[in-house]
């Protein structure tokens, strides 16, 4: 979720503003299972794809399910590999809704036949899963192996550009880069919140919370170097 419209503060800065250049806020949406002291500093979670993979590398039979819709939305697609238990079953794939069901092929004994380079090819040349997910073999899984049944299980890891969490500034998620000062405390153990950020105005480094890994004075001074944001301890 993006920002909302800057607005002069109405959260009282005091105790950690110096200097008199207003003070601006956005809101944003904090992601869930969080507890944020006040005055952290935070970075915005970029958008990434869920995914999901059965198999074994190892074993050549490893399969990676790739979102196709965008953030928290494909967390929402299962995928399901069923031994039909019978004699001679073709393999097929079924989709209803957002669950993805591959019936796999058995020989004439019942043991699974289906290898993965063919669950792959069936789950890409079916219209309707192939609108929710990409298939392909996973890591350097050769795809030339038989598969195994696996129980329904849900795609995950999509994430919604925009949640906010706080900075680290050796993240790889998007929040390697800081967005702004939390206003308040902000406790989302339950749920995402919106919450305030202070985006613009003058500040004193050592009353924010800061990440372990930045705690000198010219680590504090580079991060927001070029933003709205700056830092100047009372004089």
């Amino acid at each position: 979720m993006p920002l909302a419209s800057s607005a002069v503060a109405t959260f009282d800065p005091a105790g950690v503003r110096t200097g008199s250049e207003p003070v601006v806020t956005n809101t944003g949406l904090v992601a869930a299972g969080q507890t944020i002291p006040a005055h952290r500093i935070m970075g915005r979670v970029a958008e990434t794809v869920a995914t999901k993979t059965t198999g074994v590398v190892g074993n050549n039979n490893a399969i990676l399910f790739t979102a196709k819709l965008r953030g928290t939305a494909g967390n929402a697609i299962t995928v399901a590999l069923v031994d039909p238990a019978g004699n001679n079953a073709a393999l097929g794939v079924v989709v209803a809704g957002t669950a993805i069901t591959v019936n796999l092929a058995t020989g004439a004994g019942g043991a699974i036949t289906s290898t993965a380079a063919q669950v792959i090819a069936a789950v890409n040349a079916s219209a309707a899963a192939a609108a929710l997910v990409t298939a392909a073999n996973a890591g350097a899984s050769t795809g030339a192996a038989a598969v195994v049944a696996a129980a329904a299980g849900a795609l995950s890891g999509g994430a919604d550009n925009g949640e906010l969490k706080p900075y680290e500034p050796t993240a790889t998620d998007g929040t390697q880069t800081p967005v702004g000062i939390l206003c308040h405390a902000v406790d989302t153990t339950a749920a995402a919140e919106e919450a305030p950020m202070y985006v613009a105005g003058t500040f004193h480094p050592d009353l924010l919370e800061w990440p372990a890994s930045v705690q000198t004075d010219s680590q504090r001074a580079a991060v927001f170097d070029g933003s709205p944001i700056h830092l100047r301890s009372a004089t």
